[in-house]
């Protein structure tokens, strides 16, 4: 199955349904769109990023983001349906998705659907990649609960 790595707490909040816009400087391919993908929770240490929390400020995230947003990391966390792409200086409007998560100078994955999955160690790698896994026997073993939401201003 085609998995996409992201740097926590961004994989988190993916999963959690707060950020449904995933920016790449490279174009979706077009066969990507309308399939489900897993989220890797990248190994890379979000501390190298200290504008994390500004940016989360800026899209009006309010809620302490749980520690487990920032160590869960090297595995699969979620999944996320890929709805279409938002090209660079598209100045389109989109129901249903805030847009202060897309960096305008880049491409903008809109993610339709997501949800939280047991956390799998894995190797993760750049750009869309293959894994052995079965998104059917993941979700299988995922209790039913409400999607985790983290409130806006």
């Amino acid at each position: 199955m085609k998995a996409i790595s992201l740097i926590q707490p961004w994989a988190w909040l993916v999963t959690a349904g707060s950020k449904r816009i995933e920016n790449r400087t490279w174009h979706l391919p077009k066969s990507m769109i309308g399939q489900t993908v897993l989220i890797h929770a990248s190994k890379t240490d979000p501390r190298k990023f200290p504008d994390v929390h500004k940016f989360m400020e800026f899209v009006g995230l309010r809620e302490d983001i749980p520690s487990e947003a920032f160590s869960m990391r090297g595995g699969v966390v979620g999944w996320a349906k890929i709805g279409g792409c938002l090209c660079p200086h598209n100045t389109m409007v989109v129901d249903g998705y805030d847009l202060r998560w897309w960096m305008k100078d880049q491409h903008g994955f809109l993610l339709e659907k997501v949800g939280v999955l047991p956390f799998t160690p894995c190797s993760g790698r750049m750009g869309f990649f293959d894994l052995d896994l079965s998104f059917d026997e993941l979700k299988s073993d995922v209790a039913p609960m409400e999607q985790p939401q983290l409130k806006l201003w």
